[in-house]
């Protein structure tokens, strides 16, 4: 017997992940499930390229598929719910069936301090009277390389370790981590990338070599064809351009609140973009295996 989430792959790889939703939304309400909503889900399938993983590692996908079900003719949710609590409702549906990571709290002994983000983007820190001490570089490229490895980076973008550890020597930005995270939700750290829009394999093809070396989608729509140099020259663009030379980052900067990032990172005024709280949350998870390789040394 299969469990959820070997069907789940069994699924997104005919791929029928429409079917497989609507087949577990139709255990738990009355009300049939339009065919629209099923062919959407299924679109969304076929975009997550065959990987349950990289559907997971997706905040756009989780996003769309969220709206669809929460605005589905079908009865999902109580009578009085608002479109918010419907919302809420279908993220909680998709963490139980395995399509979402439920968000990993891990446990912080008390005299320890540790950067976190609460729903808001805003630092948190566990009670304290003794901080944690700076860690050493080798200690983050080794916490960078784990966390890339926890969400099957790329070896291209895994191969950019040191990189990422040298270039946060240099810019300083507020979570050590940002930038690989950010590679991480927008492209699955190089697992694919910006051509959400591509109809056919070959412009999907295609949109995959022009923007190879940009696993962060960054600056895409000022440079639809894509930035020059290397991965590590881009890598680079986007340390300098948060840090030094976009001054809309600035909030981000003096805060260190990642959703004053995320306003202008990935606007709201796309409403292809999921909203900043379901970002951070997403931040948050993934930040997580980086914390802990960081704690184990």
């Amino acid at each position: 017997m299969k469990n959820i989430l070997d069907q789940a792959k069994d699924y997104i790889n005919r791929p029928r992940l429409g079917q497989y939703i609507t087949d577990a939304m139709g255990k738990g309400i009355k009300s049939p499930i339009p065919e629209t909503t099923k062919e959407k889900l299924d679109k969304l399938g076929e975009r997550a390229a065959g990987s349950v993983q990289d559907f997971k590692d997706n905040a756009y996908l989780q996003a769309k598929a969220i709206d669809i079900i929460a605005s589905t003719g079908a009865s999902f949710g109580g009578y009085r719910d608002t479109y918010e609590d419907k919302k809420k409702k279908a993220r909680e549906f998709l963490q139980s069936i395995g399509l979402i990571e439920k968000p990993i709290i891990s446990p912080v002994p008390d005299v320890v301090e540790v950067k976190r983000f609460d729903e808001d983007g805003k630092p948190i820190s566990s009670p304290t009277s003794t901080p944690t001490p700076t860690p050493t570089q080798s200690v983050y490229v080794n916490a960078i390389r784990q966390g890339l490895e926890a969400h099957k980076a790329d070896p291209a973008v895994l191969r950019l370790s040191s990189t990422f550890a040298d270039l946060q020597s240099k810019y300083k930005l507020p979570d050590p981590y940002l930038v690989p995270i950010l590679s991480i939700m927008e492209t699955g750290a190089g697992r694919w990338f910006y051509g959400y829009d591509a109809k056919t394999p070959e412009e999907q093809a295609a949109m995959r070599e022009k923007f190879k070396n940009n696993p962060y989608n960054w600056g895409i729509v000022s440079n639809p064809n894509g930035l020059p140099g290397t991965m590590k020259d881009v890598t680079e663009k986007v340390f300098s351009g948060i840090a030094q030379r976009m001054p809309q980052y600035q909030d981000y900067l003096k805060s260190g609140n990642v959703a004053d990032l995320f306003k202008i990172y990935t606007p709201s005024s796309d409403p292809r973009n999921p909203k900043v709280q379901e970002l951070v949350q997403r931040y948050n998870s993934i930040r997580e295996a980086f914390i802990k390789a960081e704690r184990s040394g």
